[in-house]
């Protein structure tokens, strides 16, 4: 009779443990999708590994047994579908208070240092501080560091497509500066222009030292937000 009774008892907690394996074993297998897009040369559909800032995201996820799909897109679309959760998260974003909103963060994966590359014939170098110019900004980026220059009238946000339309525009005349993270500037201005573009565009530090945490984007709009976020942070 005791024996039959501690078997009863145990059943339920039996189950219940049962079905929470189930559950996360589910989870895993199901993965995330993950918004993707153009950075080289961090990320990159062209890459290996989509880049490594990709990789380690990648194996950062599958070290917790969450596989990983990715789907390459504009950076504009890739917020909007994160913030609607059309998808379950984006590489590789720095946190705002206006993106935390509609989104958690993980630990930081990546950080930068972001100069303003500015247009050489007309402007010999930069005078800070920055007034009556226009400043582009590819779409989807953040400029938070301008934003009381912005507001204030001083500065003209310009948005481009992408970073290589932004750079087209620069060199072009059409806008003034383009705050960019060094090494992603870099990269696109000897990948993608020509040495007579380059000598075009000069850059510098900001007055104050501007150095970005990027980190992934996950919509609180998915049932797994937060399993994600701690699985990777771990």
């Amino acid at each position: 009779m005791g024996d039959t009774m501690i078997r009863f008892t145990l059943l339920p907690w039996t189950i219940t443990l049962w079905l929470f394996t189930f559950y996360v074993n589910s989870t895993h297998a199901a993965g995330i999708r993950i918004a993707n897009g153009e950075w080289e040369p961090f990320l990159s559909e062209k890459l290996p590994f989509y880049g490594h800032t990709s990789h380690i995201v990648t194996k950062s996820f599958e070290a917790s047994g969450v596989s990983v799909h990715y789907e390459f897109m504009p950076w504009g679309r890739a917020e909007k579908l994160v913030e609607s959760g059309g998808i379950d998260a984006s590489i590789i974003w720095v946190p705002t208070e206006d993106r935390k909103v509609f989104a958690h963060f993980t630990e930081t994966v990546l950080i930068l240092e972001e100069v303003i590359f500015f247009n050489k014939p007309l402007h010999s170098n930069l005078e800070f501080p920055l007034n009556n110019l226009k400043m582009g900004a590819p779409m989807g980026s953040e400029v938070s560091s301008y934003e009381s220059l912005i507001e204030a009238g001083r500065l003209e946000l310009v948005r481009a497509k992408d970073i290589k339309t932004g750079f087209m525009m620069l060199i072009n005349g059409r806008i003034d500066i383009f705050p960019l993270s060094k090494p992603i500037g870099l990269n696109m201005l000897h990948s993608q222009f020509s040495q007579k573009q380059r000598e075009l565009v000069g850059y510098q530090s900001a007055l104050k030292p501007i150095v970005n945490k990027y980190s992934v984007m996950i919509s609180r709009k998915s049932s797994n937000a937060e399993h994600w976020v701690q699985a990777f942070n771990h």
